[in-house]
């Protein structure tokens, strides 16, 4: 693109628009670069999204953010100024299900935020001014001389691929599996991503029409198939129906990744009824989310993946630790690392 004084615009190109992507997008424009952002999914957000169904929501992913980084809490209070998040102000409590039930209330050491009204309104705010171009599954990069040239799946007619253009500088903001096969061109680069390994997680959604009586708001479940319970609709700006979120451990995720949802969400209301120590009864809804790529052990050296010579990176919670700001600092390092030669 032309630019006024007759130079030419740098542009970017963003693979994920996911908390980190549009961190990185953000931060890109914000240097004065042209930048695209292409997401697969039909809206932005990615694990710090919002499912919404038969009058009820569910925060089926990142169920809240807390604040640690100066700079994430300059954003995150403008957030809560503006409306977009406000303090979870629930009943946290650690439960050890089974014969021998264990249940101790928690006081959190930290204050925990959630999105208003649901975790997307982050991703809607960091989106916004961008250029978003969604339902487009990248999945060729191609580095031909200085530029990156990426090509995407015609969802019409899937052997044939479509040409997005060329850019100066690629960010992949993608689960570390999904974006090494993006990163070939980048060969040391791609072998690092390689290298991260990630934990899935089922995510089950129940939704009742009666309120439960249930001890808590949230819980850390410390045995059988569930590492965390939440009712959603405890949350500020939610409605009135009961929602509740139940995440399967990595072990029992894996183990019943490919099970049919209707085998699946079964076992998992039967372990949050445990979890409750009540029984809810049969729910007005029951879904299962299959969070393929959910969370990685460990984080890379500068919190994301970089080759500043070949104007490439990838960046990711997985690649920062498992919150949220992780996910938005990893994205904004991303973006500085490759602004280093731009």
């Amino acid at each position: 693109m032309q630019v006024a004084n007759g130079s030419v615009k740098r542009s970017a190109a963003v693979v994920g628009a996911g908390v980190s992507g549009l961190a990185c997008a953000r931060a890109l424009a914000e240097a004065g670069l042209e930048v695209h952002v292409f997401e697969k999914a039909r809206g932005a957000g990615g694990r710090a999204s919002t499912r919404r169904e038969t009058g009820f929501s569910f925060d089926h992913g990142a169920q809240f953010f807390t604040v640690r980084d100066a700079e994430f809490a300059r954003l995150a209070a403008r957030w809560v100024a503006d409306g977009a998040a406000a303090p979870w102000n629930a009943l946290f409590a650690e439960v050890r299900p089974g014969p021998a039930r264990e249940l101790v209330m928690r006081e959190p050491t930290e204050t925990r935020y959630v999105g208003v009204p649901g975790m997307s309104a982050l991703s809607r705010d960091l989106a916004r001014g961008l250029d978003l171009r969604f339902s487009v599954r990248v999945d060729g990069a191609t580095r031909r001389g200085d530029r990156w040239h990426l090509t995407a799946q015609d969802p019409a007619r899937l052997s044939t691929t479509i040409d997005l253009g060329g850019y100066d500088l690629v960010a992949v903001a993608v689960p570390a599996p999904q974006a090494v096969p993006l990163l070939a061109g980048a060969p040391a680069l791609a072998a690092l991503v390689a290298g991260v390994r990630l934990e899935p997680c089922l995510s089950l959604m129940a939704g009742f029409r009666e309120t439960l009586a249930a001890p808590f708001d949230a819980a850390r479940v410390t045995a059988g198939p569930l590492s965390w319970v939440a009712c959603d609709s405890s949350k500020p700006g939610r409605g009135s129906g009961e929602a509740w979120v139940a995440h399967a451990t990595p072990e029992w995720s894996r183990a019943h990744l490919d099970a049919p949802p209707e085998e699946a969400a079964p076992l998992l209301l039967e372990a949050l009824a445990e979890v409750l120590g009540i029984d809810p009864g049969k729910p007005a809804l029951a879904q299962i989310h299959r969070w393929r790529y959910a969370r990685a052990e460990g984080q890379l050296p500068g919190g994301c993946a970089c080759e500043p010579s070949l104007s490439a990176g990838a960046c990711g919670d997985w690649a920062a630790g498992a919150r949220i700001e992780d996910a938005w600092l990893s994205g904004r390092a991303l973006a500085a690392r490759l602004l280093e030669r731009s």
